[in-house]
């Protein structure tokens, strides 16, 4: 359960009770965004509590996944462990969008973009979505799965690093220009430091 405490009169209010992840608090709203499993690790509901005395009410189901909010919308997935689409809704639960279809998973994102995987071996198709909507942009194809974990995003001075399925150590702007392939037979990138690629 969740509970609240507040300041002024010092008492403590029941928020959530029951099973479910709290995903999100909006500072300016006061809604929680909270996640309860139906049947399942990958079979969700998306619910919305507004403010302290509000009700809970469901504004998406069959949800694979929750990824996170950004701005008033929250991205998450729908479909199974080989089929899924992106999707987003807002925080009132209105203007729900099928974002992307066919991806493999979000790997990273800021408050402009989403960097989204297409394939589901050992190599994939990165893509870039701007979070206000838009067609996706292929950054980059056949990069190493290993090059777009969380951990192991390589960007440097506004280039994209990875390796591809020809071991050949790639390099590509964000905006996917100016791609060059650098070095041959390289298995990993460890590291950049001091202008030099490990």
């Amino acid at each position: 359960a969740l509970y609240s405490y507040n300041f002024e009169n010092k008492q403590s209010n029941l928020e959530i009770e029951g099973n479910g992840c709290i995903e999100y608090i909006d500072p300016s709203s006061g809604k929680i965004v909270i996640t309860r499993n139906d049947h399942g690790e990958h079979n969700k509901t998306i619910l919305i509590k507004e403010g302290a005395d509000g009700k809970e009410r469901a504004i998406a189901q069959n949800v694979y996944d929750i990824y996170k909010v950004i701005g008033n919308k929250i991205f998450y997935t729908i479909g199974n462990k080989k089929v899924r689409s992106l999707c987003s809704i807002g925080l009132d639960g209105e203007g729900y969008v099928e974002v992307m279809k066919y991806i493999e998973k979000i790997v990273r994102s800021d408050d402009e973009w989403l960097y989204i995987t297409r394939g589901d071996k050992e190599y994939v198709t990165l893509y870039r979505m701007s979070v206000n909507g838009g067609q996706a942009q292929k950054i980059a194809f056949g990069v190493s799965k290993w090059d777009v974990r969380e951990d192991n995003f390589t960007i440097f001075e506004g280039y994209f690093y990875f390796t591809n399925f020809n071991n050949v150590l790639c390099r590509v702007r964000m905006d996917s220009t100016g791609f060059q392939e650098l070095v041959r037979d390289v298995n990993l990138i460890i590291a950049i430091k001091g202008g030099k690629i490990f």
